[in-house]
């Protein structure tokens, strides 16, 4: 009876020490969420009154009068933001911090108060100040939250250092931004052939070309008033020097969250910036939204696909009036997709997995204008023969829907085949450009597809420094060269250990391949439309068109098998990708603003 009763003493001691463990942990949670809280706050005041109102407290510290511009717009996104994290940012503490993880943070705090100390006396411009302690404070918020869960730190990375993004980058940058944005506000004011009768807003379209913070801040003090006109002053020279940038001809899809942004804005009120601001934001929100679906869906090599929608410039991108975001979600919820059916039983795979397929597909066939088509080939890593025979009751409706959209994707090509062919001229921006010329000079010696194919190959694949626009000068900096050497150290190490599952030699062969016809459909495109006739290279070929499917090629390496880990040790190899990601991110953005 006495050994009965020391071990109930012994098993409720226990229970007390745990129930204890329990409510300090909770408090120390709360006094933490408290702190975030207020964090945000002091972030928010440094971003109104250092960057929005940079000019008014210039003045107020050096004792003179100015006005402050009051923006309901702004309040309305703070006041949402702080209501969010009350709500939720307890759902991002851990109960069990890892040693990395309070080191870094511990470290980068006392990095960031003596950052703070060293620009507060040596800088002179009040946006770079700013913005930088901006960066610097929501570097803090995201150390403290960030965890082993991939899909929540998809979400903390872009709602904490990933908005700097939103009014950090150049405005107008040179990633046709201008032309993008002036789509999405034509949307806005529900002009949907913006393509064909365009409005011109002198508004936007008079602030210069890949206009910086310090010049981009006196549209914070002026009230938006539409002056919207169907008079446009389009010249190859105003072309060449996006001086007077007319819409993109890309579907209106991709840019409904930049205009819903924009009409959000309006209807607030927003000054001129913040409407910008609010364009970009709203289209960051959906890169957010499409990503966490994709990943959601992903069973495997999560860690490959997350480095890649959280590199810099994918945020970047993600973060302006670009369709790049949504080009990179939508392809990446298609190939999610086609892998989440990879795991499936056969007999799991019916009619409606089909449709699914063939819809999420279909969108993705949105992104640049049927561009990437050549991505419904991985759609042959499915079995679909066997898939066929499973489902032979119901192959006469699959091929009659089958059919149907052939019949549609077809018309679709040919008509934007034909829109290309009959072209007598391409994009003023490239010169001497002729879609029906390039064709011409392409088929009168079969010789000059080799020799342009071969010249492209070796300046963009086999040509190291194109891998290197992925963290390009424009936006980063002197430094450009050596932190992309570091992402890329880094992206090659996470694919190489993500050995979550063992992919099928043809399943490797197949995302190879449709790597490659991806990389030669919008190759081609540029070829015909863009670069001038008879070039032996291709003109604007960029590397950010390869980030929807370079996924697709780094999830087919390293495939043997590791030693198994615990279920703890791979929980802390998890949590310190995501630390060491944003790290690159925040380094990024620091080298971002001393170039304001």
């Amino acid at each position: 009876m006495k050994k009965k009763s020391n071990f109930n003493k012994t098993n409720n001691i226990s229970k007390k020490n745990e129930l204890l463990k329990v409510n300090k942990t909770s408090i120390t949670n709360k006094k933490i969420k408290l702190g975030i809280i207020i964090l945000s706050i002091i972030i928010m005041c440094v971003y109104e009154f250092g960057v929005c109102n940079g000019k008014f407290t210039q003045n107020l510290l050096q004792g003179n009068m100015a006005q402050y511009h009051f923006s309901l717009c702004r309040l309305v996104i703070y006041l949402a933001f702080i209501c969010a994290e009350i709500k939720w940012v307890q759902r991002f503490l851990e109960n069990d911090v890892t040693k990395t993880k309070k080191i870094v943070l511990a470290l980068y705090s006392l990095l960031t108060i003596a950052i703070i100390i060293y620009i507060l006396f040596r800088w002179t411009s009040i946006y770079r100040i700013s913005s930088m302690i901006v960066t610097l404070l929501l570097g803090i918020i995201f150390f403290t939250c960030i965890s082993k869960n991939y899909i929540k730190n998809l979400i903390v990375t872009v709602l904490t250092i990933g908005l700097v993004f939103c009014f950090c980058t150049n405005f107008h940058h040179p990633l046709d931004e201008k032309k993008h944005f002036m789509s999405a506000l034509n949307l806005s004011f529900g002009n949907f052939k913006y393509a064909q009768k365009p409005l011109n807003e002198p508004t936007y379209n008079n602030i210069i070309f890949n206009c910086d913070m310090g010049d981009f801040a006196q549209f914070f003090e002026k009230k938006y008033e539409p002056q919207l006109t169907e008079e446009w002053d389009r010249t190859p020279e105003t072309e060449m020097y996006y001086i007077c940038s007319t819409p993109t001809d890309y579907n209106f899809i991709l840019y409904i969250p930049s205009a819903l942004g924009i009409l959000i804005a309006r209807a607030l009120g927003g000054s001129v910036a913040d409407i910008y601001i609010m364009a970009r934001l709203f289209n960051l929100l959906s890169y957010l939204g499409l990503c966490l679906i994709a990943l959601k869906i992903l069973p495997i090599k999560k860690k490959i696909f997350y480095v890649i929608y959280m590199l810099p410039i994918s945020i970047l991108l993600a973060a302006s009036c670009s369709i790049d975001g949504m080009c990179i979600g939508l392809i990446g919820i298609f190939v999610a997709y086609c892998i989440h059916l990879w795991k499936k039983d056969i007999k799991q795979i019916g009619l409606r997995q089909i449709l699914t397929v063939m819809g999420l597909f279909a969108i993705s066939l949105l992104a640049k204008n049927l561009a990437y088509f050549a991505i419904g080939f991985f759609i042959f890593t499915l079995p679909i023969i066997k898939i066929l025979k499973q489902n032979k009751k119901r192959i006469p409706i699959l091929i009659a829907i089958i059919t149907i959209a052939l019949m549609i994707v077809g018309g679709m090509a040919v008509k934007k085949i034909n829109q290309v062919s009959s072209a007598t001229t391409g994009d003023i921006r490239g010169g001497d450009t002729s879609s029906t010329r390039q064709v011409a000079f392409l088929l009168e010696n079969p010789t000059n597809i080799l020799k342009v194919g071969f010249a492209h190959v070796m300046d963009s694949l086999l040509n190291y420094n194109w891998y290197t626009y992925l963290n390009q000068y424009d936006f980063f900096g002197k430094y450009f060269e050596q932190i992309f050497f570091l992402e890329l150290i880094f992206l090659l190490y996470v694919a190489f250990t993500d050995k979550s599952d063992k992919i099928e030699t043809k399943k490797k062969i197949i995302s190879i391949l449709t790597f490659l016809l991806v990389y030669g459909s919008t190759s081609l495109m540029l070829y015909l439309t863009f670069t001038p006739v008879g070039n032996p290279l291709v003109s604007g070929y960029q590397t950010r068109y390869l980030l929807p499917i370079i996924p697709i090629v780094l999830m087919t390496i390293g495939q043997k098998k590791p030693k198994e880990l615990d279920e703890k040790e791979q929980e802390k190899i998890d949590c310190n990708i995501s630390i060491i990601l944003g790290l690159l991110i925040i380094l990024d953005i620091m080298c971002l603003i001393i170039k304001i």
